[in-house]
């Protein structure tokens, strides 16, 4: 009985799935047809005002038990799918990879878009006006070390303009091939020696610190 029921359910699960990827199909086509008329138009694919208008209409209909962060995680790849059928967007950001600026450009745009990771900010800014890129992504601030200043110059010299910002958790972790208590020198990112600046005096307070260019690069 246990085994038919089970069968029963999956049956269930597979007409579902079939008419969940029909659906998803059909979006994305009308998706393209939108995108055929901005691109007409000459305006831009992404559109992040109307983004968040769809994913607010989206949790207002959810009824559970699918919590509202997992429906728009779900929603942003359809989106970011439905956006590189329409145009191969390219995507800069403040490298290496497996940076949190990185996190946070597949935070904005989803995983089906391009992505180059750049050396420096400035970099980021170049670019983007070359139109090597069609949008960029920079840290612009922190709550350890406030601002970024060199984004911030950037975007006063240059014409480019904020059209999204993105919120990004930093959780850090301690990599090593020796014990804790062996640990002499400690490598990051500036700023991330800062945000760990007082488990770092706590627990190794006679480590040097070392400035890297990223927190990926020190790994």
């Amino acid at each position: 009985v246990e085994s038919t029921e089970l069968e029963q359910l999956r049956s269930k699960i597979d007409e579902i799935d079939r008419d969940v990827t029909r659906l998803l199909n059909e979006r994305v086509r009308t998706a393209a047809e939108i995108g055929k008329i901005k691109d007409e138009k000459g305006m831009e694919p992404y559109d992040p005002a109307r983004e968040e208008e769809v994913f607010g209409k989206l949790e207002s209909l959810n009824e559970g038990p699918l919590e509202a962060a997992s429906l728009r995680t779900i929603y942003r790849e359809v989106v970011s799918a439905s956006i590189a059928l329409q145009k191969g967007l390219v995507i800069g950001y403040l490298g290496p990879e497996a940076t949190f600026t990185q996190q946070a450009a597949m935070k904005n745009f989803g995983s089906a878009l391009s992505y180059r990771a750049l050396s420096d900010i400035p970099d980021v800014f170049r670019e983007v006006e070359r139109g090597e890129c069609d949008y960029g992504v920079v840290p612009v601030e922190n709550s350890a070390e406030g601002a970024v200043n060199r984004s911030l110059d950037l975007l006063v010299e240059t014409e480019l303009t904020i059209i999204a910002q993105v919120y990004l958790k930093i959780e850090h972790c301690l990599f090593s091939v020796s014990p804790i208590d062996e640990i002499t020198k400690v490598s990051s990112k500036d700023q991330a020696l800062a945000q760990c600046g007082e488990w770092l005096r706590r627990n190794l307070p006679g480590a040097q610190l070392e400035n890297a260019s990223s927190t990926a690069e020190a790994v």
